[in-house]
């Protein structure tokens, strides 16, 4: 999709995980790696932590996990600020360390399990964004391999060139079947 949905979605159901309605425009935060979500362990962020699809706002707020026994409650920070687009629909924005840490009030514990579901729900979504990329790559090469002539013939009717868009298309299939699994599985 040529909108930001994977930070509102991943936001959406990690409130829904912790039993509370989500807050409009939240997202999740991250680590300064993105290989998991942020945990604050105080009322305030001691590391920069990272927020990917955030809506155009000044002011954002980004889920975080506080621990909580042998599982996590959820908490908010706040940015102010513009942040810095990855590409035309994915906005970043770091929140810098020193910024409040607030409880969501009425959420019940995150455990394990339900940490690892979400993180899942995040990988599905990833790979099904990375394989609407891959489709919407292909159909713009074979548009222009379509259009570009070359010695007066289009480029597309060279078999060096339609073995080349076959493959990809067959790499595309398998990268799709690998998708839908996995989705059907965190459903």
């Amino acid at each position: 999709a040529d909108v930001p949905f994977a930070g509102s979605l991943l936001a959406a159901d990690l409130a829904r995980r912790a039993g509370v309605t989500p807050h409009d425009g939240a997202v999740v935060g991250f680590t300064a790696d993105l290989l998991g979500p942020a945990i604050v362990s105080g009322a305030t962020t001691t590391q920069p932590i990272v927020t990917v699809d955030h809506g155009a706002q000044d002011t954002m707020l980004a889920y975080v996990l506080v621990p909580d026994g042998d599982g996590f409650a959820l908490a908010l920070a706040e940015s102010t600020g513009a942040g810095s687009g990855a590409d035309l629909t994915r906005a970043v924005r770091t929140i810098a360390p020193g910024a409040a840490v607030r409880p969501v009030a009425g959420s019940r514990r995150i455990g394990r399990d339900a940490l690892d579901a979400w993180a899942t729900l995040g990988l599905v979504l990833t790979s099904a964004d990375l394989v609407g990329v891959m489709r919407g790559v292909i159909d713009v090469t074979v548009a222009y391999a379509r259009d570009r002539r070359q010695y007066g013939v289009a480029i597309g009717s060279f078999q060096a060139v339609q073995h080349l868009l076959a493959e990809a298309r067959c790499l595309l299939e398998g990268a799709y079947s690998a998708t839908l699994y996995p989705a059907w599985a965190v459903d």
